[in-house]
C-alpha cells in the first residue's frame, strides 16, 4: 500500500513539474494591449506530455510530412542554429488526442493577433523595422526592435527538407486553415527581406514556420 501511495505522489509531482516547465518555457513582452512570447517558442512536448519528435535528417522530415506527423527541426538540422528557435511543421498545430501546444491561458498567434500587432506598428508596409532584431539580418536590413518582438531571420524548411531564407526572413504560423482541394493550407505571417514590409501567405502543413504565443 505504501509503495502504491509513493508511486501516486511521484506521478502527481512529475505531472506538476511537466506543467510548470511547459508554462515557464518562454519569456513575454507586452506590445500595446497584447502580451506575446518574446522569442520563437522552444517546446518539445504537448500539454498532455506527448513528445514532439525532432527531425535530424531530411529523410526524417519528409517521412513526417508523408505520414502527417508532428515534427520540429533546427535550421539545416543543426543545433548551432538553436538561437532562432524551433521550426515546426503544420501538423504540430492540430488538436488531436490532447495535442495542444500552448499552455493554459495562451494560444498560438492567429491572423487576428498578427493584424492587431501590425496595425499598432503602423501597418504592413512599415511595421518591419519595429519587429526586427537589431542584428543578424543580411544586407544591412536590421531593425530597431522597438516593439520588443525581436524577430530573428531564421528562414524556413520546405516540405522536401530543403532550407532557405536564413538571415533574410522570418516565418510564423498564423493558425488559420484554408481548404484548397486535397490540400490543407495554413496562413502564415512573413517578415520579408525588404526593410519594412510584412507579408501574408499560405503554406502547406508539411512545410515549416516558427511559432509565437499570445496571451488570451
Amino acid at each position: 500500500m505504501k509503495q502504491k501511495l509513493r508511486f501516486f505522489f511521484l506521478l502527481i509531482a512529475a505531472t506538476m513539474l511537466l506543467s510548470y516547465t511547459h508554462a515557464q518555457q518562454f519569456e513575454t513582452v507586452k506590445i500595446y494591449e497584447q502580451v506575446w512570447s518574446a522569442k520563437n517558442i522552444d517546446i518539445t512536448v504537448f500539454n498532455n506530455g506527448d513528445p514532439i519528435p525532432e527531425a535530424t535528417t531530411k529523410e526524417e522530415w519528409v517521412n513526417a510530412a508523408n505520414n502527417a506527423l508532428p515534427m520540429w527541426c533546427y535550421y539545416n538540422f543543426d543545433p548551432a542554429n538553436a538561437k532562432y528557435g524551433k521550426l515546426y511543421n503544420g501538423f504540430v498545430l492540430e488538436d488531436r488526442v490532447g495535442h495542444l501546444l500552448a499552455p493554459e491561458g495562451w494560444h498560438i498567434a492567429n491572423e487576428h493577433d498578427w493584424a492587431i500587432l501590425i496595425r499598432n506598428l503602423e501597418g504592413d508596409l512599415y511595421a518591419g523595422p519595429s519587429m526586427k532584431s537589431k542584428s543578424g539580418w543580411s544586407d544591412d536590413l536590421n531593425g530597431d526592435n522597438k516593439s520588443g518582438l525581436n524577430a530573428l531571420p531564421g528562414g524556413t524548411c520546405g516540405q522536401g527538407g530543403g532550407f532557405s531564407g536564413l538571415g533574410k526572413a522570418s516565418h510564423w504560423w498564423s493558425f488559420e486553415r484554408i481548404n484548397d482541394g486535397d490540400r490543407m493550407l495554413i496562413n502564415t505571417t512573413v517578415l520579408s527581406p525588404s526593410v519594412a514590409q510584412v507579408q501574408h501567405k499560405t503554406r502547406q502543413r508539411s512545410s515549416s514556420c516558427y511559432i509565437r504565443f499570445v496571451k488570451d
